[in-house]
Formats: structure tokens, C-alpha cells, sequence
């Protein structure tokens, strides 16, 4: 159990069950990864989870483009109409 908490705190907080349980089985311990939750569960050691990403977009930021074709995309010769996205 001392084991468990040295490599949590030796890593800042950042290892969850997987990677102490990797982290143990690299120093040469034969133990089940079930078994390491429940220890780690039972000794509040739970690992930091990465921040949401911000997410800048609120409504519209650009003038939207005026719609001159209406969706009209029928010609009668070639280059008569040409379409495209507007920045």
C-alpha cells in the first residue's frame, strides 16, 4: 500500500490505476489491477484529469456572405456560376 502512495506522490498526482499498476509491474510486482483500484479508491489517491479545452466560439464572429445565387446551380454554359466558401 506505501508502494501505491510513493509512486502517486513521486509523479505529482498524475498517475491513475493504470499507470501505477504499469509502473508495479516494471519494479517487478505481480499484482492485479482490480486490486490496485479498490486500494486506490480506499486511500482517496485519485488522479488529476486534464482541464476542458476552451472553446472560443460564441454566435456569429464573421459577416455572413450575401446569398446571390439562391441556390440556383443550373447553367447554360460553362463558367457561368462559380461557387465557393467565403472567409
Amino acid at each position: 500500500m506505501t508502494k501505491i502512495q510513493k509512486i502517486f506522490d513521486y509523479n505529482k498526482g498524475r498517475y491513475g490505476v493504470r499507470r501505477v499498476h504499469k509502473e508495479l509491474v516494471n519494479r517487478g510486482y505481480i499484482v492485479n489491477h482490480k486490486r490496485i483500484q479498490r486500494l486506490m479508491h480506499a486511500m482517496e489517491l485519485f488522479s488529476k484529469r486534464p482541464k476542458e479545452k476552451y472553446h472560443f466560439y460564441k454566435g456569429e464572429v464573421r459577416k455572413i456572405a450575401d446569398n446571390i445565387i439562391n441556390r440556383d446551380f443550373h447553367i447554360t454554359a460553362p463558367l457561368q456560376k462559380w461557387k465557393t466558401d467565403v472567409l
